[in-house]
């Protein structure tokens, strides 16, 4: 963004006569006039967010998911352990068989169970897709969590195509720092820290990391800090009100 600055000429030699500057000795000590156009004690107005660009969804996808720091083969298991709000959390995600149709693309399922303090809160089914190119989209997600034990769905559940929602890219073919993607609508705003972070979590340690960094544009101190190993995916996750780690990978 260019800042444009304007520089005022206060005197010009030969165009007044005097010094309108020179204090009066009857008038004494008169006070500067503030300038009218500001306010004492006012801070500079916030600029707004940038505008998320349009991106048109892709016309060709392809079979199954093989991103690098997404791969996505069915029957694909991860367990992650940790704590939200201090109490333990544990994860299991699951790459489901057979795909669902959205869009007119069949799109990779992957199941996520989330358990706070030994208890099912919430189950969410996520719809992936690769395009030609090897980008990831996510084209819907369908969430329930449970109270007293009774499944209700949540209103993060959107699915492409309906009521306007599109597609949206989660992660590029070759992603590189400084990369910044959004969800339909602006409000989710993924941008890529580094491409050479390393995660030591009770799995192992691993090198050469996607460290991502997600905001929302509704609640900006929601912040998460995510990274993803080669061949692995998601192996960390740290967010303002806890934190989950990778313990296990495999397939069943």
């Amino acid at each position: 963004m260019k800042l444009l600055t304007i520089l005022a000429c206060a005197s010009l030699v030969g165009c007044v006569q005097g010094d309108p500057g020179a204090q009066d000795p009857a008038l004494g000590d008169v006070p500067a006039a503030e300038d009218p156009g500001t306010v004492p004690g006012a801070e500079e107005p916030a600029l707004p967010p940038p505008e998320p660009p349009e991106i048109a969804p892709p016309t060709t996808y392809v079979a199954g998911i093989d991103h690098p720091y997404m791969p996505l083969v069915p029957g694909s298991t991860w367990s992650y352990a940790g704590d939200e709000d201090g109490l333990p959390k544990r994860e299991e995600v699951t790459v489901l068989d057979g795909a669902r149709l959205i869009l007119g693309t069949l799109c990779t399922g992957v199941e996520e169970q989330v358990f706070l303090d030994g208890e099912l809160v919430e189950r969410t089914t996520h719809s992936y897709a690769q395009d030609s190119d090897g980008n990831v989209w996510k084209l819907g997600e369908e969430s329930i969590e449970y109270e007293d034990g009774l499944p209700v769905v949540s209103g993060d559940s959107w699915e492409a195509g309906v009521d306007g929602a599109l597609p949206w890219i989660v992660l590029s073919a070759d992603p590189q720092v400084g990369e910044v993607f959004f969800s339909d609508g602006g409000t989710d705003r993924s941008a890529v820290l580094a491409i050479d972070a390393t995660a030591a979590v009770p799995a192992g340690t691993f090198q050469a990391c996607l460290d991502v960094e997600e905001t929302n544009a509704e609640d900006p101190e929601d912040t998460d800090r995510i990274l993803y190993a080669p061949s692995v995916g998601l192996v960390s996750e740290v967010s303002p009100n806890g934190r989950i780690e990778l313990v296990s990978y495999g397939v069943r």
